[in-house]
């Protein structure tokens, strides 16, 4: 893959009962965040073959809640491999103001001038810029998104145990790990919605 990933989870339950230690990891999070959120976010697809049987999402315990995975880890691959990542949504309806996306950065070890930052765009109302994912037909979510100046935006860096807490509907990337990092970054994501 162009992405290195490991699925974990549908839901909550799914979590819990097949990988307690990333649950035991979920828990302390969201108690950490004030204990607001249930895995039950816009799933997430992966770039497989819909056909494998390893990729298919196990079934929600919640049978209203779209199967799908909710919980998976993502390793971002260096520049030489991974040259770049699509801007994109992770909750393409505008009008979710509930899903969020949760990252854990999972490195024990992680610095500066290994890269592999979050960038988040802000979104381009009035055209400023001219991007509407022109140069980005194809490759992965092209929806015409008018996006803004990243220095508009926010970059996060990977420090290893940060939290990531981000609006699901938020513009953004990430780059590359750099060519002399011994290892990929990696982290952790839980696809969550605000709890009722």
């Amino acid at each position: 893959m162009w992405m290195h990933r490991a699925c974990f989870a549908s839901d909550e339950p799914s979590l819990e009962k097949n990988h307690p230690i990333i649950w035991k990891l979920w828990q302390s999070i969201n108690q950490s965040l004030g204990d607001q959120y249930v895995i039950e976010g816009y799933p997430e697809g992966m770039a497989v073959s819909a056909t494998d049987p390893f990729w298919t999402a196990p079934p929600t315990e919640n049978p209203a809640l779209e199967q799908g995975w909710r919980v998976y880890a993502n390793g971002q691959l260096d520049e030489t491999i991974k040259r770049s990542h699509g801007v994109h949504r992770d909750t393409i309806d505008l009008n979710d103001n509930q899903s969020r996306t949760i990252l854990y950065v999972a490195n024990l070890e992680w610095y500066p001038t290994w890269f592999g930052e979050c960038v988040f765009y802000p979104d381009d109302t009035d055209g400023v810029s001219g991007d509407t994912q022109q140069f980005q037909k194809g490759y992965g979510q092209s929806r015409d998104f008018k996006i803004g100046w990243m220095d508009h935006g926010k970059i996060v860096s990977p420090v290893p145990g940060r939290i990531i807490d981000y609006d699901g509907r938020t513009l953004h990337t990430t780059r590359p790990a750099a060519i002399w990092a011994p290892d990929i970054r990696k982290v952790i994501a839980f696809r969550v919605k605000l709890k009722s």
